[in-house]
């Protein structure tokens, strides 16, 4: 199972510089074995005479930019494995703002997981985690052998 987050501010690359390395937390909500440098990032740079954003092409430490966490890479633990319709529907979304109460709940409990994870290294920055806009997207993705698409380059089964 792949899981991603994606803010509108990718806080930890904007406020904390963290653009390599994993993270871990064991929480009562949503699990964390994430990777910083996994997920796309679009970093503004600037605007053309249109008005429009320009975006870098790379991650940028500290820039302006939005992006997706991954928050967790692993085995389908009970936590995850419940948010999806199947085992072999390879795809949950859950969009802020719809009217989906498990759509919230995990959007929340993913948020608040990461929040109590990097609370100190936020605080150090000096950005309250309250202050950080939770998620707009969370996704879910399960990996399985089983399914009509291959994870990755490879044959269409089926």
């Amino acid at each position: 199972v792949k899981v991603y987050a994606w803010y509108d501010d990718a806080w930890w690359s904007t406020k904390l510089g963290l653009m390599e390395g994993a993270f871990t937390a064991a929480t009562d909500g949503a699990p964390l074995e994430g990777r910083y440098h996994d997920g796309p990032q679009r970093c503004v740079v600037g605007r053309d005479t249109a008005g429009d954003p320009v975006y870098s092409g790379k991650k940028i430490a500290y820039g302006n930019c939005s992006g997706a966490l991954e928050v967790y890479y692993g085995i389908a633990r009970p936590y995850y494995a419940k948010l999806m319709p199947s085992p072999l529907q390879p795809l949950t979304v859950a969009t802020r703002g719809t009217s989906s109460l498990a759509a919230a709940q995990l959007i929340g409990d993913v948020h608040a997981a990461l929040m109590a994870r990097h609370a100190k290294a936020l605080a150090s920055a000096g950005v309250a985690p309250g202050a950080v806009s939770p998620p707009q997207t969370v996704v879910l993705a399960n990996w399985i052998s089983a399914g009509r698409y291959t994870p990755g380059i490879g044959r269409l089964l089926g």
